[in-house]
């Protein structure tokens, strides 16, 4: 049924725990147009949006084939390797020799979509939380309510950047009294741009800062704080926040 395919557990995020089937199913249907409408906007340079979706799709897929989830699993890997190949003649190729290749707002969409349905699946509540808090051996993991959180922080810690960056640049368009779904030049890309920076380093500057963002919030999930979970992810979306 769709409590398999919803994001029904929080794990205390703005101090909530299990929602009902009538919250999750919207909240999910929301969460994975977000997710991709965030891929396709930030697919502003070369190499940018296959870069993230193939960090996020291996960790995913990693995640997913340790825990048996390997249908999924697989779908992940190979979608990772398609964007690697991807990502090579995007980055590298050239239009004199036919060697160009771009994935528009199509590709960009569809990666969107496989992305948000991979962070749903892993978000899950009867899924791959239980999963990794019942087989985890993770020994830094300081208890089971540690665990269960690691699947959901992983799941959101690997959109952050592009969700951040296109929830950022609508709230500055409205603000300033502008159509928010209209394109201008304030995604981080264009900043790091106008900064000086040519693309290949503002592309390697955002891929570090997304791995900076996961290795962080991953540190904290995985640490035995001496708070409830109900403050842990909360704390962990603050930081992001403040790193942001």
């Amino acid at each position: 049924g769709f409590s398999h395919h919803t994001i029904d557990m929080l794990q205390g995020l703005f101090g909530l725990q299990r929602i009902s089937i009538y919250a999750a199913v919207p909240f999910s249907i929301f969460a994975g147009v977000g997710i991709l409408n965030s891929i396709n906007l930030i697919d502003g340079i070369d190499g940018l949006a296959s870069a993230l979706g193939c960090v996020a799709s291996l960790l995913m897929g990693l995640m997913f084939v340790i825990h048996g989830q390997v249908a999924m699993g697989v779908t992940a890997l190979a979608l990772a390797a398609a964007l690697l190949v991807f990502f090579f003649f995007n980055k590298l190729g050239r239009v004199g020799n036919k060697t160009k290749v771009f994935m528009g707002d199509g590709g960009s969409q569809a990666l969107g979509l496989l992305i948000a349905i991979m962070v749903v699946s892993i978000a899950n509540g009867d899924g791959m939380q239980a999963a990794f808090s019942r087989h985890s051996e993770c020994p830094i993991v300081g208890s089971a309510t540690s665990a269960q959180q690691v699947p959901f922080v992983l799941a959101f810690s690997l959109i952050i950047v592009p969700c951040f960056d296109a929830m950022r640049v609508m709230f500055c368009r409205i603000f300033k009294g502008h159509n928010p779904f209209l394109a201008d030049q304030t995604h981080i890309h264009h900043k790091l741009l106008r900064m000086g920076c040519n693309a290949s380093v503002a592309l390697t500057i955002i891929v570090l800062l997304s791995l900076m963002l996961v290795a962080v919030n991953m540190i904290i999930a995985c640490s035995d704080l001496d708070v409830e979970s109900y403050y842990n992810i909360n704390i962990i979306i603050l930081i992001d926040l403040m790193i942001w």
